[in-house]
């Protein structure tokens, strides 16, 4: 049996929301390492394989990528370097 939720919990921030929390606070356009250092001093946090969830967030990033293209938010603009997108 499931257990009721806790309306007082906040829900639980996916590496996605992450990612474009930090890329909203970095002004639009950050490097791979510039999310990295947000997120840990935000978070508290190393975030694991963060190039490759930001190029796969890419819509000009790769085909094998699991995020469905409506999702994805991020443009490449140079190797390590990304910006967000309207759609």
């Amino acid at each position: 049996m499931a257990r009721p939720r806790n309306p007082a919990t906040k829900p639980i921030k996916t590496y996605a929301d992450r990612i474009r929390e930090a890329m909203t606070d970095l002004g639009g356009e950050a490097t791979v390492q510039d999310v990295i250092h947000h997120l840990h001093q935000k978070y508290s946090c190393d975030p694991v394989s963060l190039s490759t969830s930001m190029s796969d967030l890419a819509v000009n990033g790769p085909d094998s990528s699991s995020y469905p293209m409506k999702k994805r938010f991020l443009e490449r603009v140079e190797r390590g370097r990304y910006r967000l997108i309207t759609r």
